[in-house]
C-alpha cells in the first residue's frame, strides 16, 4: 500500500479540510465566521460558559451547533495517531465496522474518513469500506443512531480511489 500522501498530511495538516469547514460555516449561515453578527457571536460566548463553566453532566444537545463550532477543529485529527499507528505496523483494516459511543458532532467519525480518503485516493486499486453505527444519547436514557449537521457519504478521488461509507441514522435501540 502506497502511504507517501498520509505520512504527507499526518504531519503537515493545521486545519480541517474546507469541504467539512463549509458546512460547519454553513450551520449558522455564513461563508466566513467573521459574518457571525454580534449576537450570534454573544451566543456563543453564552453557550460556552453555559456547557462548560458547571461541574457536573454535559448536555449539549441544545447546543449541538455552537459545541460542533468550538470542539469540531479541536478532536478532528485525534482519531489519526491510533489509525497511523496501525498503518506503520502494516495492521490498518481495509474494510472495517465503527462503533462510535458518544459520536456528538463526529469530529472522530470524519476524522477517521479523512484519513481513509487520503488513503484511498493514493491507492486506487484498493477497495476501502467502512461501516459507521454512531450512537449518541439525546435526552435522558434515550439513544438513537445519529448524525448531526455533516452527512456521511460516498466519497471517490477523480476516479481513482474509491470509498464507500455507509450510514446507519435514525435507528432507536
Amino acid at each position: 500500500m502506497r502511504t507517501e500522501a498520509i505520512l504527507h498530511a499526518v504531519h503537515n495538516y493545521t486545519d480541517i479540510p474546507e469541504t467539512i469547514s463549509t458546512a460547519i460555516k454553513s450551520l449558522f449561515g455564513v461563508h466566513n465566521l467573521e459574518e457571525l453578527s454580534h449576537v450570534q457571536k454573544q451566543k456563543l460566548q453564552n453557550s460556552y460558559n453555559e456547557l462548560f463553566g458547571k461541574v457536573g453532566e454535559t448536555d449539549y444537545h441544545e447546543q449541538s451547533k455552537e459545541y460542533t463550532l468550538r470542539y469540531f477543529p479541536v478532536n478532528f485529527f485525534k482519531i489519526w495517531t491510533p489509525l497511523y499507528d496501525l498503518l506503520t505496523k502494516d495492521q490498518l483494516q481495509s474494510n472495517c465496522t465503527i462503533l462510535e459511543l458518544g459520536c456528538g458532532p463526529g469530529s472522530s467519525t470524519m476524522g477517521f474518513i479523512e484519513f481513509y480518503r487520503i488513503l484511498a485516493c493514493e491507492n486506487p486499486t484498493m477497495q476501502f469500506k467502512l461501516n459507521f453505527a454512531l450512537v449518541e444519547r439525546i435526552g435522558r436514557g434515550r439513544c438513537r443512531f445519529h448524525f448531526r449537521g455533516l452527512r456521511l457519504g460516498q466519497f471517490d478521488c477523480v476516479g481513482n480511489g474509491h470509498l464507500r461509507c455507509l450510514q446507519k441514522q435514525n435507528r432507536r435501540f
